[in-house]
């Protein structure tokens, strides 16, 4: 992966005044309730760098990050789980994916254009932009050839409503999702969170009901991000009443595994004629991108000769 510089000093200077992003895991009211909660400010504004991406399609693809990252709480050691979106809006949705080390990349699938009209830009309506669809949820293991899917209907609303009905049609959970993205006049991103509840087995309905009435009631979480306050020191303050536990903390995120060696292995793989076409019509040099964190690997003509031949295709 290329990490395409964050060139606005102002909002660097502010990532390296916070917290750094992770993800910190707790359990409720006698452990019998999970929450996790995200700090992703430096996350989502590395996608949103990398990707060169608008403030409208930053926000959709900033909520989508930070909900697929907290998808991973219950994942085994070598699971992904992947968020897959097919709609109508003007972005026809996204794909992202996170493993267990929180590492977490996507993309949408189609750019705003200009006639795409005025989108508009707050957080809570930027969801507009994705329209309505179908997701796909996909968990798959690497060292397993199956895959569990399930999938939910998009409505025109938030990711994390959407996430919130996929737990509740297709796997039956109890979950609460909320995210939190705040900005400045300027439309940088000065805080991005996300939090996770789920309610086990054994716990109380009330208890779960009150927890997310206390959610909804302390207001902006980036916020408090945003002026210095760690996860932990939120959650204590927030859930002090249902003896929040912490558990685990892990990284957070926007990683992609791509390099040119593997975009070099893709052209090797090539069809004969295909590889053919290339070395007499070019492009010269040839470009290729990587979808998932757009970094763009360059291969001259000479490197090409070298990659295509020793595949036999000359």
């Amino acid at each position: 992966m290329i990490i395409k510089p964050i060139t606005d000093q102002t909002l660097l200077d502010h990532l390296a005044s916070i917290t750094r992003d992770g993800i910190d895991r707790f359990l409720l009211a006698d452990g019998t309730i999970r929450l996790a909660l995200i700090h992703g400010t430096t996350l989502v504004n590395h996608a949103r760098s990398n990707h060169g991406l608008s403030l409208p399609e930053a926000l959709v693809l900033s909520e989508a990050l930070l909900v697929t990252a907290l998808t991973a709480t219950n994942l085994k050691e070598t699971e992904r789980i992947s968020l897959l979106l097919e709609s109508d809006g003007p972005t026809a949705g996204f794909v992202t994916d996170v493993n267990t080390a929180g590492q977490v990349r996507g993309y949408l699938r189609r750019r705003l254009e200009d006639g795409d009209g005025d989108p508009p830009v707050e957080p809570d309506q930027a969801y507009r932009i994705l329209g309505t669809g179908s997701l796909d949820v996909v968990r798959s293991d690497t060292r397993k050839s199956d895959v569990s899917r399930g999938r939910v209907e998009w409505h025109q609303e938030s990711v994390a409503s959407n996430i919130e009905r996929y737990y509740r049609v297709s796997e039956q959970i109890a979950t609460l999702v909320r995210t939190f993205i705040a900005g400045d006049e300027a439309g940088r991103i000065l805080g991005a969170a996300a939090v996770h509840l789920q309610r086990l087995p054994g716990a109380n309905q009330q208890q779960f009901e009150n927890l997310e009435a206390a959610i909804d009631s302390v207001g902006d979480l980036a916020v408090e991000l945003a002026q210095g306050n760690t996860p932990t020191e939120i959650v204590r303050n927030v859930f002090s009443r249902w003896n929040p536990s912490l558990v685990s903390t892990h990284n957070a995120d926007f990683y992609c595994d791509c390099s040119k060696d593997r975009f070099s292995r893709f052209l090797n793989a090539l069809p004969r004629e295909e590889a053919e076409d290339i070395l007499k019509n070019g492009p010269f040099p040839l470009r290729t991108i990587c979808h998932n964190c757009s970094s763009e690997y360059v291969f001259t003509r000479d490197e090409l000769q070298e990659i295509l031949t020793q595949s036999g295709t000359e």
